[in-house]
Parts: structure tokens; C-alpha cells; sequence
């Protein structure tokens, strides 16, 4: 009787490049420090555990490790190309960096094969896509184009399927050396593109065939994920998910497969299978990071901001402080999508503001983590200490859109309209040439519809203007996935929100008749059409809501507009 087939053993470097690419530092350094006491000194290892050091801020640690690896000819372009990077992200003083660009220009023309994968590989995973992407080229055309069926090109399209299905989305951040953490860019700063969306499509055929070819035992792993991640980005989430289950298959010990699983269900809507993709992972490891964060955002999704949500959430934060506790870009991405959900519930919100404390402790040099945490703070209600962090951001960034803005909307929230509209005239002034955003745009329809007296055609066409950019940068988005659900949605989407916007100020601007007197107790509170001057207010019904139930006791007045459009009420004419 022969014996069952045994999963294959796992592999650490497909582990190293997932961990890497979700930007932790601690869980990289312990993966690699085991493969080298297994393996021994291998560059690939050597480079990522000095990555991993080097995005806990401990610079001359890593700047040691790679100066221990210059020596070794096959990898010489490779370390040389790192220790640029690193020490421009230290800020090293001197000419250290200057001499390690200038010898690694020297080293470029007789770079080895692997030393391109590495040196590719390295500036791949600190945000520099546009020449990671030349390098793998010029690798691939060494070895006859790709798709020649030679094994040692399948690192190096899973690497240029990585570039197509993150085109767009990565900016680099130097402190972090990787992605920058989710903030918005400042505008101006370019997001994905139609072009990205078809740098993603030609790297998609040569990775099928040299994936799908192989058996599942003998496929590449981390060539599988990148496949999964541009059929993804393609908006084919059924196919990307056939090739996730394929790999968890073929690979149970493989869980970064599974987590990106469970976001691809999320992605999808399906909070099942977000479940039990997070009890996969909280079942095999406890402490799982990925598993607490699924967990968390299914809690709150499904139940709401209760308790259970909050008992949830300060596990996340406990398991999250435990895995990486200097790696700041991991916190404010573990911290951000839970205080965005939180419904301004304190208790969910004071895990993510300790995150975001951390994250400001681990890096004070970076805007994003100082506007995350004021942005959490606004939501708990801390205008005082969200104005402090929003000023530190501005202070450290004055492009920065969420800090500016977040500076303003505390002014409105103060009453100090003039203050505010002063302080965006500047920040239009300093961006002008990045462009606008969406978010300055409805900050100046806020402003100018606060002012005594309302400017309300400026604040209309602001509107108009806040959404016409909003669905411009929409249809982009759509546009650079390649095709998919929701893809390619044509810009003139913006026209139709202008004409809507534009009618209802038309209907509120027309003289209504008189009210009712007894109509006037049947709006609830916050109705603008209830004014405590009575019945003799020409104020305006709002667009939408209902109110059939307050006004069916007044059945011998006539209803002049429809119950499901507006609050109904009484008119007497």
C-alpha cells in the first residue's frame, strides 16, 4: 500500500518575499535569520534581513550587514544598489551614498544575472517600481525575452507580474523603505492610469504560461500570488481566487495565501468567507496579524460598533504591538480601515489612536502617521489633540491634503469661517501647481455656504466641481484595472451629479406656498423645514426621506409632493 502524498516542505522564501511585501520588519528578520542558520549566508537573505532591520530605523545595523555582503563578486550590483538606498533613507552625512551610487553605476554594465534579480527585487520592495521594472527587463531580454520555458526566468516574471499589479498604487516612502502607508497622495501626485492598467496586462500572459503550465506540487508560489494579485487588479476575481485556493491547497502552510483570500472576500462582499479565511489563520498561529485584522473588520462590518467590535479591536492592537512594534507603516495600516469603520465609537477608536501613537513614535519624521493621528482623534471627538497632530503634519508636509484639511474642518467646526477660507486660499496658492483635489473643492463648498451671507452659487458650483473630480479620479481608477466589473465607467458621470445639483438648488430656490400650522409638529427636530418662526418659514423641504406615518393624521390637507422622496407635509393652498 503506498503511502499518501505529503505536502511539500516550506519554502522561506516565498515567506520572506510575502512578509516583505506587506512591509513587516520583525517576522522578515526572524524568517531569514532561520534560513541563513539553515542554508547559510545566502545574498537573497542577507538583503531582506538587512531590509528588515533597516524599516525598524536601525540603519547602521543594516548598513553593516550589506557592507559584509560587498565582497561577494555574483552579488556586488545588488548590495551596491541597497546600501544606495539605505543610506539615502538614513541621511547619511558624508559621501558614503554618493561612493555607493557611483560604484554601483560602475557595476551596472557587467551586473551577473542574479545580482539583476536581486538589485530588482530590492528596489521593488522600497516603492522604486519605474527602475526595478528596467532591471527585470533588461534581465528577462538576457535570458531571450521571457517565455522561453527556462526555469530561472519564472523569479523574474512573478517580479514583473508584482510591478503590473501594483503600477500606480505604490509610491515609495524612504523612512519605511516600501510602500507608503494608505493616505491619500497630494493631488497633483498622479494615481493609477490607463497606462498602468496596461502595464499590468502585458505582464499577465508570460506569467500564465509559466505558472499554469507546471504542476500545483511544482508551481512557484510566490509566482502564483503575483498571478492571483493581476488577475485581481484586472478586476477577474473569480479567476484570481481559483489560483488562491489552488496555493492553499498545494500549500497549507502557506498563510499569507490564505490572507490574501479572505481580502479578496472582503473585496467581494463575501463576509463569510472573510470569516473563515480569519479563523484559518487564528487556528494555525494565534498572534496572526492578518487573522485579527479580518476578524475585526468582519466584527464590526456585520454587528456593528457594540462591544464585541471594541473586545475585537483591542486584541488587533494587542497582537499588532506584539508582531511589529517599531514598524510604523504596518500600525497605521492595521490602525486606519478600523477608525474609518468605528462609527466614532470611543472604544474602538482608542486602540487605533494607541497605533497611531506608536506609528508616530516609531517614525516622527513621516505627515501621514501624524495625520492619522489626528484624524483619529477628530473622530473621538479630541479637537485639541487632533489640531495639535494636524499642525505637526502641515508643519512637516505644507502639501499635505489630509493635514490642511483636517486643520479646516476643525476651524468650521469652531465657527471661525473667515479663518478657514484664509487658510484655503494659501493651501491653494502653495498646490497650485500639483492640481486639485476633490477634498479642497468640498472644503470650498463648505466654507462658502458658512459664510454670513451664503454664497450659494459659489458653493454649488464647488460642489460640482468636488464631484466632477471625485468621478474623474474614479473612471481612472476603473480605468487602470484593465477591465473587470465597474471598469471603464465614462467620465460623464460627472455631468449627471452636476445637473442633479444643479435642479435641487432650482427647486429650493422656488417660491412654495404657505404651511400648515398643525403640519409644523409633525417634522421631527433636525428637519429644516421645522422653524421656530412657524408656519410663515419659506424654508425649503430636503431632497430625500419620508414621512408618511407623522403626516397621515392630516388627511384633509393635500400632499403635494411624493412620501418616498421627501418628508410629506401638509400644504393648504
Amino acid at each position: 500500500m503506498s503511502a499518501p502524498p505529503t505536502a511539500p516542505p516550506p519554502d522561506p522564501r516565498a515567506l520572506a518575499l510575502a512578509y516583505a511585501r506587506l512591509g513587516y520588519a520583525r517576522q522578515l528578520f526572524a524568517v531569514c535569520e532561520d534560513a541563513i542558520k539553515r542554508r547559510g549566508p545566502e545574498p537573497f537573505f542577507l538583503l531582506l534581513k538587512a531590509l528588515a532591520l533597516a524599516r525598524e530605523g536601525s540603519f547602521p545595523a543594516a548598513l553593516r550587514e550589506l557592507e559584509g555582503l560587498r565582497s561577494r563578486r555574483d552579488s556586488e550590483f545588488a548590495v551596491l544598489t541597497a546600501l544606495t538606498v539605505v543610506h539615502g533613507a538614513a541621511g547619511t552625512p558624508g559621501g558614503e551614498g554618493g561612493a555607493a551610487a557611483s560604484a554601483r553605476a560602475a557595476a551596472s554594465e557587467r551586473a551577473p544575472l542574479p545580482a539583476l534579480h536581486l538589485a530588482a527585487l530590492f528596489l521593488f520592495l522600497t516603492g522604486a517600481n519605474e527602475e526595478a521594472g528596467a532591471l527585470v527587463e533588461r534581465a528577462l531580454r538576457e535570458l531571450g525575452g521571457g517565455g522561453t520555458g527556462n526555469a530561472s526566468e519564472v523569479p523574474l516574471l512573478a517580479l514583473r507580474g508584482w510591478l503590473g499589479a501594483t503600477a500606480g498604487l505604490r509610491a515609495g516612502c524612504a523612512r519605511t523603505l516600501g510602500a507608503a502607508p494608505p493616505a491619500a497622495p497630494p493631488p497633483g501626485a498622479g494615481g493609477p492610469t490607463r497606462e498602468h492598467g496596461e502595464v499590468c496586462a502585458r505582464a499577465v500572459p508570460a506569467l500564465e504560461g509559466a505558472i499554469l503550465s507546471a504542476p500545483l506540487a511544482a508551481r512557484d508560489v510566490d509566482g502564483a500570488l503575483a498571478l492571483a494579485a493581476a488577475y485581481e487588479r484586472r478586476g477577474d476575481v473569480a479567476r484570481a481566487g481559483d489560483v488562491l485556493t489552488e496555493v492553499v491547497g498545494a500549500h497549507p502552510w502557506f498563510l499569507p495565501a490564505v490572507a490574501a483570500r479572505g481580502r479578496l472576500a472582503i473585496r467581494c462582499d463575501d463576509w463569510d468567507g472573510a470569516w473563515e479565511a480569519a479563523v484559518a489563520l487564528l487556528d494555525a498561529d494565534g498572534d496572526n496579524l492578518e487573522g485579527h485584522r479580518l476578524a475585526t473588520l468582519c466584527v464590526i462590518v456585520r454587528e456593528g460598533p457594540g462591544a464585541r467590535a471594541a473586545e475585537r479591536a483591542e486584541e488587533l492592537a494587542a497582537a499588532a504591538l506584539r508582531a511589529e512594534p517599531r514598524t510604523a507603516r504596518v500600525l497605521v495600516d492595521v490602525a486606519r480601515p478600523v477608525a474609518r469603520l468605528s462609527g466614532r465609537s470611543r472604544a474602538i477608536l482608542a486602540p487605533c489612536i494607541r497605533l497611531a501613537e506608536a506609528a508616530r513614535t516609531a517614525d516622527p519624521g513621516a505627515a501621514v502617521y501624524a495625520v492619522e493621528l489626528g484624524a483619529a482623534r477628530l473622530l473621538a471627538g479630541d479637537c485639541g489633540g487632533a489640531a495639535e497632530a494636524f499642525r505637526a503634519a502641515s508643519a512637516l508636509d505644507e502639501a499635505n491634503v489630509e493635514a490642511v484639511t483636517g486643520l479646516i474642518t476643525l476651524q468650521l467646526a469652531s465657527g471661525e469661517v473667515e479663518d478657514a477660507g484664509a487658510q484655503l486660499e494659501m493651501f491653494k496658492i502653495v498646490s497650485e501647481s500639483l492640481g486639485k483635489a476633490p477634498e479642497v473643492a468640498l472644503l470650498e463648498a463648505q466654507v462658502a455656504g458658512r459664510r454670513a451671507p451664503p454664497e450659494r452659487a459659489a458653493a454649488l458650483e464647488a460642489l460640482c466641481e468636488a464631484v466632477a473630480l471625485h468621478s474623474e479620479a474614479l473612471s481612472d481608477a476603473a480605468a487602470a484595472g484593465g477591465g473587470g466589473r465597474g471598469a471603464g465607467r465614462p467620465p460623464a458621470r460627472a455631468a449627471c451629479w452636476r445637473w442633479r445639483f444643479m435642479r435641487m438648488h432650482w427647486r429650493r430656490a422656488r417660491p412654495l406656498p404657505r404651511r400648515d400650522s398643525r403640519c409644523c409638529g409633525a417634522l421631527p427636530p433636525w428637519c429644516p423645514r421645522r422653524s421656530p418662526r412657524g408656519c410663515s418659514s419659506r424654508t425649503p423641504p430636503p431632497r430625500w426621506g419620508t414621512g408618511r406615518a407623522r403626516a397621515a393624521p392630516y388627511s384633509a390637507c393635500s400632499q403635494r409632493t411624493p412620501p418616498t422622496r421627501r418628508h410629506t407635509c401638509c400644504w393648504r393652498t
